[in-house]
């Protein structure tokens, strides 16, 4: 069962044992919890087949928000250092501080060729890409796009050889009735 968050994921667990008991036979096969938690333990058992390491830390929002901001400025001031177009005009556009904030907030986005300043966001966005390899981390941003490797279907969710058995879930029952799971389950 796949929820938006954690809370919600909780409160389906709570209720799910207090109605059923703590089940292992029921438990077991069943993932209750975030659409990231669990593409982020579907990455952690197939993530090889996608070049993603399997024992990656995931970076809270706070986190990956302070090392673009690091990473942003460094990549700014060495364009301006090296009279780059892009970091000139963008810096003079917006000034030094909100130009790093822009930038950070851009990281990670396609920047057409269009754009004056693709040339100091696309260098921005490499070296947070290139960071976060070599660290062995991914953000939350990563994991909200399920990897290209991966078919969603309306039942299932395919990675390679594994198979995810899904049911969507509009609305949670207020009332859950004995076995009301026992055909997914089965």
């Amino acid at each position: 069962l796949l929820t938006f968050g954690e809370r919600a994921a909780g409160e389906i667990r709570e209720r799910l044992e207090k109605r059923l008991g703590r089940r292992p036979a029921i438990f077991r096969p069943l993932f209750i919890g975030t659409l990231h938690a669990y593409f982020a333990s579907l990455l952690r058992s197939r993530g090889e087949a996608v070049s993603v390491p399997v024992d990656f830390e995931i970076l809270d929002d706070p986190l990956s928000l302070l090392q673009r901001l690091r990473i942003s400025r460094r990549e700014l001031l060495a364009g301006l250092k090296e009279k780059e177009p892009s970091a000139v005009s963008f810096v003079r556009h917006f000034g030094l501080f909100p130009a790093v904030r822009h930038a950070a907030d851009l990281l990670g986005k396609k920047i057409g060729p269009g754009s004056p300043y693709s040339g100091i966001l696309n260098r921005s966005g490499t070296a947070y890409l290139d960071w976060k390899r070599g660290q062995k981390r991914l953000d939350f941003d990563d994991l909200d796009l399920a990897p290209a490797a991966m078919e969603i279907k309306h039942n299932e969710i395919v990675l390679n050889d594994q198979f995810s058995r899904t049911l969507y879930a509009y609305n949670w029952p207020n009332y859950i009735y004995p076995n009301w799971m026992s055909q997914i389950v089965n």
